[in-house]
């Protein structure tokens, strides 16, 4: 299992140990980062009368151990190797190429043979949310839906984001249209 936290700063120690690890992923990952902003990062999260604005954190942990997760490399460990796949996504991000990625996850899923499937939909993605920068559409929404029905798995669905209300019912719905026609019309 794992969990995502907001970090506001680095007194607790849980959060300082957080902080190192994203000081070291981006020293190793980015090296076209200054060092100096790398440092900065804990006094940015401490101090935002000093910057002039609130920094926020967010982190992906993996509950037991408190390890923040990583890249597209990283594959799992220990008992885990290998049932780890994650695919990184830009920030600007057209449908062909989310479709494009769904389809080589679903080609994953299909190798591992899962007996049950749950899909995190997160609504955030559609054109004009207010927390994304994506710009998927309805369309685009119906199309996801099919391409995880045809997997033919039982399928628990979450919605985890979407918060401009005029759209959000319209691709929810679009989705599972989509997944129910795919599962249930053949």
């Amino acid at each position: 299992m794992f969990q995502i936290r907001r970090i506001f700063d680095d007194i607790l120690p849980r959060n300082r140990h957080a902080l190192e690890q994203i000081q070291e992923i981006l020293r190793s990952r980015f090296r076209g980062l200054s060092q100096a902003n790398i440092a900065k990062i804990p006094d940015l999260l401490r101090n935002p009368f000093k910057y002039d604005f609130r920094s926020i954190l967010y982190v992906t942990e993996i509950q037991a151990s408190g390890k923040v997760r990583r890249f597209a490399h990283e594959r799992g460990e220990g008992n885990g190797a290998g049932f780890n796949v994650n695919y990184p996504l830009t920030e600007q991000i057209d449908a062909k190429t989310y479709l494009e990625t769904l389809s080589r996850a679903l080609s994953h899923i299909g190798h591992f043979r899962p007996r049950y499937l749950v899909v995190c939909l997160g609504l955030d993605t559609a054109k004009g949310d207010p927390t994304g920068s994506w710009s998927l559409q309805s369309k685009d929404f119906t199309e996801m839906g099919r391409r995880i029905g045809a997997a033919n798995l039982p399928t628990l669905v979450v919605q985890e984001g979407g918060y401009r209300t005029r759209s959000i019912g319209i691709n929810a719905r679009s989705f599972f249209e989509g997944l129910w026609q795919a599962m249930f019309s053949r």
